[in-house]
């Protein structure tokens, strides 16, 4: 979920489309950030801005590595500076998938078998701490996620997203 930087409020509606100025303190989100930004070109699909600023999470992937707030296409996200995972709430991410396919114009990926070591990673819900559901995507694309359903968050591995948005099917 994007939130204003100044006060927190929310900057979605309730459909997913972004306000550029929040209602509660007239905040612009196209002003500069004034955190010092690195940018991961992940690919040309999911580009992340990582911050400076550390969260109170750890990786559920490398461990001993801080999550960092960061942005993916104007949507707020957890991302580890080590492995460039993220960590995405549930109905944002369907929300994201459905922008992001519905806007891709570049040519479908060959499908690839998922990598069924994969489906054997154990991972922590970074915030609850309970043991992670993984599973295959049912969506586009062959990818294995992570999913607490106890917070409503989804783990990432760099790359897992530009699979579902460039996956063959209806766009």
């Amino acid at each position: 979920m994007l939130t204003c930087e100044k006060c927190s409020c929310r900057l979605q509606d309730p459909f997913g489309r972004v306000k550029e100025v929040c209602d509660q303190c007239g905040w612009n989100s196209a002003q500069k950030i004034e955190d010092p930004v690195e940018t991961v070109p992940l690919s040309t699909v999911d580009q992340i801005q990582i911050t400076d600023r550390e969260t109170d999470f750890s990786c559920p992937s490398c461990y001993d590595q801080r999550l960092n707030v960061a942005t993916l296409i104007r949507t707020q996200v957890c991302c580890c500076k080590g492995c460039h995972g993220f960590l995405i709430d549930s109905e944002t991410f369907g929300k994201l998938v459905l922008h992001l396919r519905a806007s891709y114009t570049g040519p479908d990926d060959q499908p690839k078998m998922a990598d069924q070591r994969e489906l054997q990673k154990k991972m922590t819900c970074p915030t609850c701490l309970e043991k992670m559901f993984t599973h295959a995507y049912y969506g586009p694309g062959n990818a294995v996620i992570n999913s607490c359903n106890r917070c409503h968050l989804n783990w990432f591995d760099a790359g897992e997203l530009s699979s579902i948005v460039t996956a063959p099917g209806l766009r």
